[in-house]
């Protein structure tokens, strides 16, 4: 692929593209999280003789996961034609839907650490 650089003139070819999705897990908290009462409720629902959280869940239809979010990294190699190699890193959301809470500080932290990463990177590269 070839990009057109920020001042309308020079060009840059794709060499190479390499991507990670670092998806949130599901946790018990959130939307996810059960009441006290909630709780009792499910204890009553369960079989008399079951001896943990567990038994007697076979019988519920499994649920599909929920989108917890997640953040999707994408690098791109570009090569300008006087030789010179330059990194494109972005990052942008993932696996969400109109439900998902977004995880601001977990991608803060994931972001920071990405750009003290790109910092090593470019200090490696002179």
């Amino acid at each position: 692929s070839t990009f057109i650089g920020e001042d309308g003139v020079s060009i840059s070819t794709l060499r190479q593209r390499y991507g990670v999705r670092l998806e949130f897990k599901q946790t018990n908290t959130g939307s996810s999280y059960k009441s006290k009462s909630e709780e009792r409720e499910l204890e009553k629902q369960r079989p008399a003789g079951a001896a943990n959280a567990n038994a007697g869940v076979s019988k519920f239809k499994p649920l599909r996961q929920k989108k917890e979010g997640g953040v999707e990294i994408i690098c791109e190699e570009l090569s300008s034609g006087n030789g010179k190699f330059e990194l494109r890193v972005r990052a942008r959301r993932c696996n969400m839907d109109d439900a998902t809470v977004v995880k601001e500080l977990s991608e803060e932290t994931i972001l920071k650490r990405l750009g003290e990463a790109v910092e090593v990177w470019k200090k490696e590269r002179v």
